[in-house]
């Protein structure tokens, strides 16, 4: 039931914000160190209705991440790119990730938005 009602209000903020469906994003360069452990990590998308002369904002997210399942329990701010509509983007994003279950039981990234979305995990750190 949680599940639904965390998909239902991310559909919601989705059509608020105009972002495209989330489904359709690249998916984030996994580098060495987390590959088998990371299984799907869709990017934020870039808001269609951000104008083009925001140069570079960088946030970083904390990812909880349930140790039976491996889905995203809760996802945090840690440091705030001072634009809503990509908090919005990356948080979206982020409950899509899946990882393999007992693996990780959080995981802090960075992404940088600067006319694309960049996530950072060769930066990001784990527990």
């Amino acid at each position: 039931m949680r599940l639904l009602v965390i998909a239902g209000l991310l559909s919601l903020v989705a059509a608020f914000f105009g972002f495209s469906s989330p489904c359709h994003a690249e998916e984030a360069i996994i580098p060495q160190k987390l590959q088998g452990i990371i299984l799907h990590a869709p990017e934020p998308d870039y808001p269609a209705n951000i104008e083009m002369h925001l140069i570079r904002a960088q946030g970083v997210y904390r990812l909880v991440i349930n140790q039976k399942t491996g889905i995203v329990d809760e996802v945090g701010i840690l440091n705030r790119t001072g634009v809503k509509t990509f908090a919005a983007s990356s948080v979206m994003a982020f409950f899509q990730w899946k990882f393999r279950p007992g693996t990780l039981k959080q995981l802090d990234v960075p992404v940088v938005f600067d006319r694309s979305v960049h996530v950072l995990l060769k930066n990001a750190g784990s527990k």
